[in-house]
């Protein structure tokens, strides 16, 4: 009997019905969330959670973040028309243009002759300003991936109806997924504001310590983006030669360079943009990096130009055919130094 009135006393009382209100609701709550998708149940397993844990960061071509890669940061080409921008509309921007221009008359004696190549361009912006990516689309029907962190340069990129892979994401400087904070700058007047918006960099970018108008005469504002492993989004789109890649991040274009398994992967092209880091973290503006093309050199890179943007134009010397468009050009001009320029 006491017995009894012990259990009688413990399922009366309000603190019992707690206990099983509670419980009843984390089951519920645990079938639902195990029904949302296949991209969440490794959460719900245990023990793959675990070993996931132990074997430390899942490596770029692991299934399950090529899985979630696809699910969820790869928007694919457009099939709508093009959705873009008169061109007097950026003509009215004093910024200036000698960069784009630069790498644009190289990549023309590269690819002009070229159907049905692939492109990555990380640091797409709105997918037309300066991008050097958009006529290869047009005119020659390549291929390609545009990546973007910012979501509302993102979104800008979404209306231009790029016929390119998409995604709203940020390239990681490990060979590991991870979540990185970026600073945003908007101008404090009509001055460039496009251009500003251009400039979204992580947090841990050197970028931000450097004393110019656009740290000093702008607004920030935060976000959080995921990031992933260039060689992630090769894998998950199975592609293994890149004709053109384009890398302007705003700081660890030479970490992130450094995470590509070359041994898998072709890169014909490189265009990066890359600012000298002295020892204390502070970049050098327009200094060419002998440590950089040093570097770009054993892996068996020719950097035919070097200008004051601080782009580095660079060619697979293995690649018979464009080496041999360099030679050519080579003989018809009359620059003493072809590799290291300077644009008055």
């Amino acid at each position: 009997m006491k017995r009894r009135g012990f259990f009688f006393f413990f399922f009366s009382s309000s603190f019992a019905r707690d206990k099983i209100l509670f419980a009843t609701a984390v089951v519920i709550y645990v079938i639902i969330f195990m029904q949302s998708g296949p991209t969440v149940r490794y959460l719900t397993d245990e023990n793959d959670c675990r070993r996931w844990w132990l074997e430390g960061p899942p490596p770029s071509d692991d299934p399950r973040v090529l899985e979630v890669l696809r699910a969820q940061y790869l928007e694919p080409p457009s099939t709508q028309p093009y959705n873009l921008t008169p061109p007097k509309f950026y003509d009215e921007y004093s910024y200036p243009r000698s960069s784009f221009e630069v790498i644009g008359n190289h990549l023309t004696h590269f690819f002009s002759d070229q159907r049905s190549g692939f492109f990555v361009e990380a640091g797409a912006f709105d997918g037309e300003m300066f991008s050097n990516s958009l006529w290869l689309e047009k005119q020659l029907g390549w291929r390609g991936l545009l990546v973007e962190a910012d979501p509302d340069n993102f979104q800008l990129l979404t209306w231009k109806r790029r016929k390119a892979w998409t995604s709203n994401s940020c390239i990681s400087r490990f060979p590991y997924p991870q979540r990185t904070t970026f600073e945003a700058l908007q101008g404090r007047s009509i001055d460039h504001p496009l251009v500003y918006r251009s400039n979204s960099r992580p947090m841990s970018s050197p970028f931000r310590k450097l004393d110019n108008k656009w740290n000093r005469n702008s607004v920030k504002s935060y976000f959080l983006a995921q990031c992933f492993p260039l060689a992630s989004y090769l894998h998950a789109l199975n592609v293994t030669t890149v004709d053109l890649m384009i890398l302007d991040i705003q700081g660890h274009e030479w970490e992130v360079i450094q995470t590509l398994p070359f041994d898998r992967v072709t890169v014909r092209v490189m265009v990066v943009e890359y600012y000298n880091e002295s020892p204390g973290g502070m970049i050098n503006e327009s200094e060419f990096s002998p440590q950089f093309a040093s570097y770009m050199k054993k892996l068996g890179y020719h950097l035919v130009e070097y200008e004051v943007e601080n782009n580095y134009i660079m060619v697979l010397e293995r690649d018979s055919v464009l080496m041999e468009k360099i030679r050519s050009r080579s003989l018809q001009s009359t620059r003493i130094d072809p590799v290291v320029t300077r644009n008055t």
